[in-house]
């Protein structure tokens, strides 16, 4: 579910930890996804991760 404060039961289902299930973040492809798509999420993501975007811990 988008915005679910839950962690996925998939990844519950294959033994990881709570914590770490909590930890992640999906990325959904789809049919009409672009290779461009693609790689706008990645250079977001490296810029979300090189300046921290204020993440904090639980």
């Amino acid at each position: 579910m988008v915005g679910s404060a839950q962690p996925s039961h998939v990844l519950l289902a294959m033994g990881v930890s709570i914590n770490l299930a909590q930890s992640t973040i999906r990325f959904s492809l789809g049919h009409f996804t672009t290779e461009k798509d693609i790689e706008t999420a990645i250079h977001a993501m490296e810029r979300i991760l090189r300046h921290g975007a204020g993440f904090t811990a639980r």
